[in-house]
Parts: C-alpha cells; sequence; structure tokens
C-alpha cells in the first residue's frame, strides 16, 4: 500500500496540481492516521484506484524491460 501510495502521488505531481497536496501532505507529519492525510493529499487507499494505478505502472515497466530486453521485433 506504501508503494501504491507513493505511486499515486508521484503521477498526481508529474501531471500538475499535486504538488501543494503533496507539500501540505507532507508538513502534517504524523498529526493524523495516515490513511486520513492521504485522503487529503488525494489517494484514497480504501478504494482500488491507487493499487490498480500502481500495478498498470508496473505492467507499463515491464513492457518497456521486455522491449529493451528481447530481439528486435519480439516483445
Amino acid at each position: 500500500t506504501g508503494f501504491s501510495a507513493a505511486v499515486a502521488l508521484s503521477r498526481q505531481v508529474r501531471l500538475g496540481g499535486g504538488a501543494e497536496r503533496y507539500r501540505a501532505f507532507l508538513k502534517e507529519g504524523g498529526s493524523d492516521y495516515p490513511i486520513e492525510q492521504l485522503k487529503r493529499a488525494g489517494v484514497d487507499l480504501t478504494k482500488p484506484d491507487a493499487v490498480q494505478g500502481c500495478l498498470k505502472a508496473f505492467e507499463e515497466a515491464l513492457e518497456r524491460l521486455e522491449g529493451l530486453l528481447s530481439p528486435k521485433g519480439r516483445i
């Protein structure tokens, strides 16, 4: 779940609009339950979206790696 949250947060920052929420998340420290802090940062781990997004990112990375390691024309 931690890796899923990190992937979701970094994706938000890269796509724009997530940097301020991420900074606010960091400023909170351990002042609340992590799942509540993540919700305020835009990542709801009570729903499958973050984990599914992480698995999709992993799948894409594997496909790129396979493309780099396979002979030309084969994937």
